[in-house]
């Protein structure tokens, strides 16, 4: 039998900003995520246009919102969100944008990545 993929993970959090094309595609993996681990609390950050549509999908138990686009007029409104995100302590963070963007955003400290998002060979089952 394989290890568990989410091993001590109650609460998970998904990050996708933006791009709702790619919003869009990422939703059946969260889906699936939900659906195989329904014990899990899934979170979902992302930017404002897109949290009313995630707040409707099944299977998101929270969505939290930044906004990237103020620039400097913006700072104390996205580190505001990001000190209540961190105050949920996560177990596990799974990064879907996979830019700088959202690796600087102090949230991941205390959390790991699920082993199949290491190695691609866990993924196939190898």
């Amino acid at each position: 039998m394989p290890p568990p993929i989410f091993p001590d993970c109650r609460k998970l959090l998904a990050v996708r900003l933006s791009a709702l094309g790619d919003i869009i595609h990422t939703v059946p993996a969260i889906q699936s995520l939900a659906g195989e681990f329904p014990e899990i609390e899934i979170h979902w950050l992302t930017t404002p246009p897109y949290h009313e549509f995630l707040s409707a999908v099944k299977g998101i138990d929270k969505v939290w919102a930044i906004d990237l686009k103020q620039g400097l007029a913006g700072i104390p409104g996205v580190f505001s969100v990001l000190q209540k995100v961190r105050r949920e302590k996560f177990d596990c963070v799974i990064d879907f944008q996979g830019l700088l963007k959202s690796a600087i955003l102090p949230i991941y400290p205390n959390t790991y990545l699920p082993s199949f998002l290491k190695s691609i060979s866990s993924c196939k089952g190898e």
